[in-house]
């Protein structure tokens, strides 16, 4: 009579059980420490002296956070699992005694994953009770959220397992493995950031870093650690006092995740069925893998080392076009590591013939040619600038001033600037170059396309010592300090009036004081100040100006401030042409308030002699505003 097939052997799981007991204990101490002893330090931190609701609220946010923690712990936990139940894969008399055994691999492989998954599942609801056991004594009913967090940690696990194993059944070796996993889980991030990089400093005005935020899901231990994985609202439904309006924001990911993961582990399961035992000890088990493997490992050392390198030791101070050297070191390295990567996998550090070099020597070449396509501007990336016609919005920002516009002739203009910085490009880079150079300002132009697409491009001007203001720094001073821009800048949709000025504040130096002084202003002299010297002066252009190059202008050593409500209704109602006593500091404290600073300057005439008129005299101390 023909035997049953059997997919499960129960000595083995035991054996798993038994074996790595201590690994299990150490993956449930984990969890515990990250759930229930973080709610009970957190309860016992600050207990009900919060009142229930930002109570419930906090603990519900601290079991949200314990998920980012047991990423790292599935990280890392998972290669070890792996490690330690295909521990006899890494040695030729361990594998030829485990293949003798009258156990089917299907049955071998499947009592495996099931000793791990045993060991997770119970951990996990070991961590669970005890939380619950913390917090229900406290009155907190957080059966839902806990619930929660026992499926986002279970997924979480199935996709670094899934890697994990699947690494530990490609490779014959105990070094190699966690290499490779880590490799496959960081490679996406580590070659996104190096490539970014790299065309970053060779790409004049060119980030590219935003096309490969998309890439960094490929790495999904990074993914869940730069993002917040949980969304939540400072507030409380007193109608359902059990709930927080906290939810998880990753579900579809987690789910894309942990079927990957499931993938993963069947196509481990399918490549340990057709292994070959005898390549126990081999960095590289699948001979077909292998080319992969050197390709991989010869662009990984080739971009990533060559950029870190260059970049330590070669970006500055040689001179010349750094393009090249970059060049170089993305050559050298990608043949060292083709180089390397070969001799893994042959297990032997022996040279090979100089035909083995042909396929370095190709790979260094394609680096090669990606970045002199990049430094010549071949696909015309750095030319391109958009015409004014099809850019239904733009950005103008300068140092830490910006206007934006839908206005045509400003598109224009902005546009033009942009034109002339490209043309003027090798004066700049001179002037960059020369020893008495001095980086003067940084402008960014971003653009709203009619079709959608956004252009965005960033330079940084320099000057020499005789620099004078050139044609991009003269138009983008017109677009700048235009009077619309200024009162736009400064004031924007900010009401000021006899029912939202709340203070102000005047501060100088004096020099007779030998310190600064400052002299508070009631609301009434606030809004005077305002709407008589202050808004005129920034409709004349003279106040409120966004300085920039080389233009020479002198200010005074004295600052105005005044404090607006956000709303038409402030707190204490008062009459406008009082001046009422309310220090600008109470106006800081208020959660409904604005600022408008204006530093003086000379040219600002109206508010100067207002100045004049109530006693403030800071016209010992000038300075010139050079860049």
């Amino acid at each position: 009579m023909r035997s049953k097939t059997s997919f499960f052997n129960a000595a083995i799981f035991k054996k798993d059980l038994s074996r790595f007991y201590l690994l299990a204990l150490l993956y449930l101490a984990a969890v515990c420490m990250v759930l229930p002893l973080v709610l009970s330090t957190s309860l016992a931190a600050y207990g009900r002296e919060l009142g229930y609701e930002l109570t419930m609220l906090y603990t519900v946010r601290s079991v949200y956070d314990s998920t980012q923690l047991v990423t790292f712990i599935s990280f890392f936990g998972a290669p070890c699992a792996a490690m330690a139940i295909f521990s006899y894969l890494y040695s030729a008399r361990s594998a030829n005694m485990m293949c003798s055994l009258p156990v089917r691999r299907e049955a071998m492989f499947l009592s495996h994953a099931a000793a791990v998954f045993a060991v997770v599942l119970a951990s996990n609801l070991v961590a669970v009770l005890l939380a619950l056991a913390v917090t229900l004594p406290s009155g907190l009913m957080l059966g839902g959220y806990l619930a929660q967090w026992f499926v986002i940690t279970l997924g979480q696990f199935v996709l670094f397992f899934g890697i994990a194993v699947l690494c530990a059944v490609v490779t014959g070796n105990i070094l190699a493995m966690p290499a490779i996993y880590l490799v496959v889980n960081l490679a996406a991030f580590a070659f996104a950031a190096a490539i970014s990089s790299s065309l970053n400093s060779v790409l004049y005005g060119v980030n590219v870093s935003d096309a490969f935020e998309g890439v960094i899901r490929f790495s999904p231990v990074i993914w869940f650690q730069l993002g917040s994985p949980y969304s939540y609202v400072e507030g409380y439904d007193p109608l359902n006092p059990s709930h927080t309006d906290i939810f998880y924001t990753y579900g579809t990911d987690l789910a894309v995740y942990a079927l990957v993961g499931i993938v993963f582990i069947v196509a481990a399961f399918l490549i340990y069925r057709a292994r070959r035992m005898e390549t126990a000890g081999d960095v590289v088990s699948i001979t077909c893998l292998r080319p992969v493997f050197k390709l991989v490992f010869a662009l990984g050392v080739g971009i990533v080392g060559g950029y870190v390198f260059f970049s330590m030791f070669f970006s500055y101070g040689y001179g010349g076009d750094p393009a090249y050297r970059l060049m170089g070191c993305l050559a050298l390295f990608s043949v060292i590591g083709y180089i390397g990567g070969d001799m893994l996998v042959r297990r032997s550090t022996r040279l090979r013939s100089a035909r083995t070099l042909i396929p370095a020597a190709a790979i260094a070449l394609v680096l090669v040619a990606g970045v002199w396509c990049a430094n010549s501007d071949v696909f015309g990336i750095e030319r391109y600038v958009p015409a004014s016609g099809d850019v239904s919005r733009a950005v103008v920002q300068v140092r830490g001033d910006y206007v934006e516009t839908d206005d045509p002739e400003t598109i224009a203009l902005a546009t033009a600037a942009h034109q002339d910085v490209l043309d003027s490009r090798a004066e700049n880079d001179a002037a960059q170059q020369s020893d008495v150079a001095s980086w003067d300002y940084s402008v960014n132009f971003i653009y709203y396309m009619d079709d959608g697409s956004i252009v965005e491009r960033h330079y940084e001007m320099y000057l020499d010592e005789a620099g004078e203001p050139t044609g991009a720094t003269v138009l983008l001073d017109e677009i700048m300090n235009s009077p619309e821009s200024i009162i736009a800048r400064n004031v924007g949709d900010t009401v000021i009036d006899e029912r939202t000025v709340a203070s102000g504040y005047i501060e100088y130096y004096s020099e007779e004081l030998e310190s600064y002084t400052q002299i508070t202003l009631g609301p009434g002299e606030a809004l005077e100040l305002y709407n008589d010297c202050l808004m005129p002066d920034m409709l004349d252009g003279s106040i409120g100006r966004a300085e920039f190059g080389a233009f020479e202008r002198e200010y005074y050593t004295c600052s105005i401030a005044i404090y607006v409500y956000d709303t038409a209704e402030p707190a204490a109602p008062y009459a406008a042409t009082e001046d009422v006593s309310y220090p600008y500091e109470e106006a800081v404290e208020e959660s409904t308030y604005r600022a408008l600073y204006l530093e003086v300057p000379v040219s600002a005439e109206r508010t100067c002699a207002w100045l004049a008129e109530h006693g403030v005299a800071p016209d010992t101390q000038l300075y010139k505003y050079v860049g």
